[in-house]
């Protein structure tokens, strides 16, 4: 059975009272094998102390993905 589940990934940086900042959406890909997409979202790329996760997802706009079958 094919399906996706949907994670909203969130952080919290200075200067926001303490108010979560939503840096992108995950996406877990379920079919024969398992595949994973990542995208920063708008709100991030404007704010002052955006960051890249880690190297492998610079900073820009579009979706990363995994290979399917590779280690998540």
């Amino acid at each position: 059975m094919d399906r996706d589940s949907e994670v909203g990934v969130y952080t919290t940086v200075p200067g926001e009272d303490g108010q979560n900042i939503r840096i992108g959406t995950l996406w877990f890909h379920h079919r024969r094998q398992a595949s994973a997409s990542f995208a920063y979202s708008e709100e991030w790329f404007q704010h002052p102390y955006s960051y890249e996760l880690e190297p492998a997802l610079p900073l820009g706009s579009g979706k990363f993905h995994t290979v399917p079958g590779q280690a998540l």
